[in-house]
């Protein structure tokens, strides 16, 4: 990226704000598998040069499938009945490859992964620009740009294979950066990202804006953008429903967020009061006992680490990425063999074999989770004897009985994701482990699985949740656990939900 363009586009930026990037024009989309909810449209839609414009809904309104006919993989790698036109800088996209489309649309995909095409993370931000036949000598200059700009030299020449998730998300935005398109479209950044990341990824949206781009974010979490935002455009069930001015996003009351199905605008802070954890010997509990763990040529991530969970008790932890949270939700799950200590249920010692049987673990990537070729399946491969009424309980309350017949694979990234817990929660398992549950989640689904968890705490579960998600966590959490490189710490503070006493935490 070259100063020069940078500091034009500033000078530019009082022509740029009148002038119109994207206009849709009675927008209809259709999936050839004939879903429930599988039309959009139609859209009509103007956005103009320079704005930052917030696309956001429930999960499944048709969010992606708008920015994937923005960029073009709709229609050319996805089949479809596909009506209406988009205009970009008032040129039609009809006819147009979406490598043609790329050129000007820069898209950051919800699994980062699914766009590296290289397994160095220098290789990655030069990939693109290699693509548009620049000299050597520029594809150096805007790579280092991009890596110096976004403040992630850390991660420059780094393998993509020892990236945390978020770091992956880093690299993807740095690649669009780096080529330098008229409109930077990004699907759920924040889904995975620790506090630190999201800070960065802030920053970088900042960077974006004060460049002149139109900024098109798809997200859930709406506190980090807070200050960002021009426009907010409001989906329900496949068509635009309203479009919101910052001044009328900062007047939201509870109600309209709750009503709307979003999640809340301002950030979720609760002061902190830390204590030690220590390891007590109590029946009817989860024990830890000075549990170790490292990775060969690696320092130890967990190091005589103790904990007790007791039945009916909702623990959060988090911490940043990278700080073995998910390392120890493997080793409680039976899936890793720590090194050293014990783990006990109810005062028996309990096995790796015994903790597959005892835990059920909620990935973070919820296609890790997927093996049937409809949702029903899901919920009833497995175990026998479950208990299917209990099962289809679950799947209305998550909004996804209507889909009870379709594959797995055709839901949203937040469908997905209610999938996987639904089916985790008809297991029969003494200790719940859920990775990043909220991930991908709107405001309403986030509030249901609330208030399941709480139901099946209540029956005497145990429940352990990794999250960044600090209004989920101050929701339903007794008590938080920090990891911390090198420390762990507890956290604890006292509210009062739904009437009931619950302890909630945040770091």
């Amino acid at each position: 990226m070259q100063i020069a363009y940078s500091s034009y586009t500033h000078r530019r930026r009082g022509i740029m704000n009148c002038e119109i990037g994207i206009e849709i024009r009675n927008l209809t989309f259709t999936y050839k598998q004939n879903a429930s909810d599988s039309r959009i449209g139609p859209i009509n839609l103007k956005l103009n040069k320079g704005k930052f414009v917030l696309l956001t809904g429930e999960s499944g309104c048709g969010k992606t499938t708008l920015m994937l006919c923005i960029n073009g993989l709709i229609p050319e790698f996805i089949g479809s009945e596909y009506e209406g036109d988009i205009l970009i800088n008032g040129e039609s996209v009809k006819g147009k490859s979406a490598g043609e489309i790329g050129a000007k649309v820069g898209s950051v995909f919800q699994n980062p992964r699914s766009q590296f095409f290289t397994t160095n993370t220098l290789d990655e931000v030069a990939f693109g620009l290699e693509n548009m036949n620049l000299s050597k000598k520029e594809i150096e200059t805007r790579t280092n740009q991009a890596f110096r700009d976004l403040g992630i030299e850390h991660l420059k020449n780094k393998s993509v294979f020892e990236l945390s998730s978020g770091e992956k998300q880093l690299i993807a935005i740095a690649s669009v950066y780096a080529m330098n398109p008229e409109i930077v479209m990004l699907d759920e950044p924040s889904a995975n990202l620790d506090s630190e990341a999201i800070e960065s990824l802030s920053a970088m949206l900042r960077k974006l804006k004060e460049l002149g781009k139109i900024v098109v974010i798809i997200e859930h979490r709406l506190y980090f953008l807070k200050n960002l935002i021009d426009e907010m455009v409001y989906m329900r069930k496949g068509k635009i429903e309203r479009i919101y001015t910052a001044n009328e996003i900062n007047d939201f009351t509870n109600n309209d967020i709750i009503n709307m199905g979003i999640r809340k605008i301002d950030k979720t802070c609760i002061d902190d009061m830390y204590s030690q954890n220590k390891n007590c010997n109590i029946e009817g509990a989860l024990i830890v006992n000075n549990i170790g763990f490292k990775y060969r040529h690696c320092k130890p991530l967990i190091d005589n680490f103790s904990m007790t969970a007791k039945r009916g008790e909702i623990i959060g932890i988090t911490g940043n990425s990278g700080a073995g949270k998910t390392t120890f939700f493997s080793i409680l799950a039976g899936l890793k063999k720590q090194m050293c200590g014990e783990i006990l249920l109810d005062g028996h010692q309990l096995s790796e074999k015994e903790r597959v049987e005892k835990t059920y673990f909620v990935l973070q990537d919820s296609d890790y989770q997927l093996f049937c070729d409809s949702v029903w399946g899901e919920l009833s491969v497995g175990e026998k004897n479950k208990n299917m009424e209990l099962a289809k309980s679950y799947l209305s309350r998550l909004g996804l009985l209507e889909k009870i017949d379709e594959h797995p694979m055709t839901l949203s990234r937040g469908q997905k994701q209610r999938l996987t817990i639904a089916a985790g929660l008809v297991c029969e398992a003494d200790v719940f482990l859920f990775d990043e549950p909220t991930s991908g989640l709107d405001g309403k689904s986030m509030r249901a699985i609330t208030d399941i968890l709480r139901v099946i705490a209540d029956e005497g579960k145990i429940i352990l949740i990794v999250s960044h998600d600090m209004e989920f966590l101050s929701q339903c959490c007794q008590r938080i656990i920090a990891f911390k490189k090198g420390e762990v710490r507890m956290c604890e503070t006292n509210n009062t939900v739904k009437g009931k006493n619950y302890s909630c935490a945040s770091t």
